[in-house]
């Protein structure tokens, strides 16, 4: 069985990210949080950042990180790096000066990737309003450092507006009143090409679940798929031959891991066979999991009592090996009553959502060589006299009197007629008549006293397993028994 990701999943499209994190770190960063924790705002970003970003980066390693800060100056931290070299200068952040957000966005520009399979996702941080504008952007005009919000916001905003090929948009506030509904004001105006959001928070508690919340938005979706078969009353598990082969999109095949990279679990009460793949599944990858199977007593026994006929025939594509084909338009039985995946996604909000779809039926063929056959033995004891071979001689008749065969005795007594082969499951008689010769005829030992009585036999045959089962009756037993005596001797 086999479920291809991209085609049976629904898969929003996914791009790998380049995050863009303009943090503040003025002066006020350094002080607490006016709820809750006593921990300084810069230190609960750096905590709550670099768990978001360790997050991202283990989720997906092609994802970049570049880090603006500013204060007073702007300072270019990190560009285009891995997410262990962001969690490292994420450390090395600390608190002084002006609010200079204008200069920190005109700085994020220059990060923005613009490659087609990329998503740019721009982070800002702060917890004041912005208090200077970029003196080399915008001349003397603006001058260097000023508190005047007419001058400041409108300057800030105008270099939003500026922004150009950013996908995300979000910004964080951390406090609430005046700054928090101005900065949403800000982020709202900006064009981005896919969403924007401002949020304001009062305490580490909801830093922490807002940069999840993010978090969950903005890693790649997984999918997870669980592979079932019913199996039918035709065949039964064979030995543990679980196999699961993941064959990527160039082609690739890879062996997965029994008991790391999935489990197997077999329900006897349903006849059950799941796999799960416990590892994220990866879009565009091919599964396929297999295991050895052999027809049943059940099938073998249907198959006999209808003359080595199928009644089923296998849907399309449905052979294992296409070099020998014996499923796709074949006869054979239904190996399984109901095989399906199920497939688990999560998105990048973290909601999740499933689907079910049904496997084509493959059918299989009997393999039936029996090696049991029928032995009917009976057994001679002789009395006053030294028993040697063929001194009794008996015949076995079928159902019909018809002779199928004479045999004699061995020096132990036992008479062994030929195994008998059968074809077919059923109840066979036979009947066990000896040879009393008269004087003068082959065999005839004088005052010997045959044993004339005859012994009817059943032979029961059953499939059992994969072979017959044979169960031979007699009646009363197979127990023959001769006596010599001498003339005027009383036996």
């Amino acid at each position: 069985m086999s479920a291809q990701a991209a085609d049976n999943s629904n898969f929003p499209k996914y791009r790998r990210k380049n995050f863009i994190i303009v943090a503040d770190v003025s002066g006020s960063m350094k002080e607490s949080y006016i709820h809750g924790s006593r921990e300084s705002k810069i230190d609960s970003l750096k905590r709550n950042l670099s768990t978001m970003i360790h997050t991202l980066g283990t989720f997906d390693s092609n994802n970049t990180f570049s880090i603006i800060t500013y204060a007073n100056e702007v300072k270019a931290v990190l560009n285009k790096g891995s997410y262990r070299q962001t969690e490292w200068a994420i450390r090395q952040l600390y608190a002084e000066g002006g609010t200079n957000t204008g200069g920190a966005l005109l700085e994020a520009q220059r990060y923005v990737d613009h490659s087609p399979d990329v998503d740019n996702v721009l982070l800002l941080v702060t917890d004041g309003l912005p208090t200077e504008v970029p003196y080399n952007y915008f001349g003397a005009s603006y001058g260097g450092y000023t508190n005047a919000g007419d001058v400041v916001y409108p300057a800030t905003q105008m270099l939003l507006n500026q922004l150009k090929g950013v996908d995300y948009l979000y910004s964080i506030f951390i406090g609430s009143g005046r700054g928090a509904s101005i900065l949403q004001t800000i982020t709202h105006s900006v064009s981005t090409n896919n969403e924007k959001a401002a949020f304001s928070v009062n305490s580490d508690t909801e830093m922490k679940n807002m940069l999840d919340r993010l978090t969950q938005r903005l890693r790649n979706p997984e999918v997870y798929f669980t592979i079932s078969c019913q199996l039918s009353e035709n065949v039964s598990l064979y030995g543990n031959s679980y196999k699961l082969v993941a064959t990527d999109a160039q082609g690739n095949k890879r062996d997965l891991n029994y008991g790391v990279d999935y489990t197997v679990t077999y329900d006897g009460a349903t006849r059950t066979v799941t796999a799960t793949i416990t590892n994220k599944v990866k879009e565009d990858t091919k599964y396929e999991f297999s295991f050895d199977e052999r027809t049943s007593t059940a099938a073998i026994k249907k198959w006999l009592a209808a003359n080595e006929s199928y009644p089923d025939v296998g849907d399309a594509d449905t052979d294992y090996d296409l070099v020998n084909p014996t499923s796709s338009a074949r006869p054979g039985f239904y190996d399984i009553d109901k095989a399906e995946a199920q497939v688990q996604y999560v998105a990048q909000d973290g909601t999740s959502s499933g689907e079910t779809f049904a496997y084509p039926k493959p059918v299989v063929q009997v393999y039936f060589k029996p090696s049991n056959k029928g032995k009917i033995s009976p057994h001679v004891v002789l009395y006053n006299m030294k028993l040697s071979p063929n001194m009794f001689m008996f015949e076995l008749l079928d159902a019909d009197g018809n002779v199928l065969e004479q045999a004699g005795n061995d020096e132990n007594g036992d008479v062994d007629f030929k195994d008998i082969e059968y074809k077919r499951e059923g109840v066979y008689h036979y009947l066990i008549r000896p040879y009393v010769p008269q004087p003068g005829q082959d065999g005839f030992i004088e005052n010997m006293r045959f044993d004339s009585h005859t012994i009817p036999v059943v032979v029961t045959v059953e499939v059992k397993d994969d072979d017959f089962s044979t169960q031979v009756e007699y009646d009363p037993d197979n127990m023959y028994h001769e006596s010599y005596g001498l003339k005027g001797v009383v036996n």
